[in-house]
């Protein structure tokens, strides 16, 4: 039994390694009700009734797609932040309640890119973030 249990630990480790160096896979750490996050080439969508925790994406994005960034969002209640990060660069833009925008993202380059959303008790979320 003991072998067992080592070998399917093994693979749901391999498996995580392996999810977490796709270019679309999210990263979640909280508590949510009905929280659905789709992550696709040139987006990144959220819907929940609540959220309170974080969940990050790493994105590869071109000097166009920086240009492009777009962020729409609301919720009805709790705050959402959203920290852009490339290297020592990190930028925290508040998207809580309705934001419809494009960030400032002066002092990105193209290459390499983390969007983290930091919920704060929020409710009520829908956020589609594009490129």
């Amino acid at each position: 039994m003991k072998k067992r249990s080592f070998a399917v630990l093994g693979i749901i480790i391999i498996l995580t390694i392996a999810l977490a160096g796709c270019s679309n896979s999210v990263v979640f750490s909280g508590v949510s009700v009905n929280r659905v996050s789709r992550a696709k080439a040139t987006s990144w969508t959220i819907a929940a009734a609540s959220i309170n925790g974080h969940e990050s994406r790493t994105v590869n994005l071109t000097a166009d797609n920086l240009a492009a960034l777009n962020v729409v969002s609301a919720n009805s209640a709790g705050s959402i932040s959203l920290l852009i990060t490339q290297g020592n660069t990190t930028k925290t833009v508040d998207i809580s309640g309705q934001y419809s925008g494009n960030p400032d993202m002066s002092g990105f380059t193209a290459g390499k890119v983390n969007l983290r959303l930091d919920y704060g008790s929020a409710k009520d979320i829908n956020i589609s973030i594009t490129w």
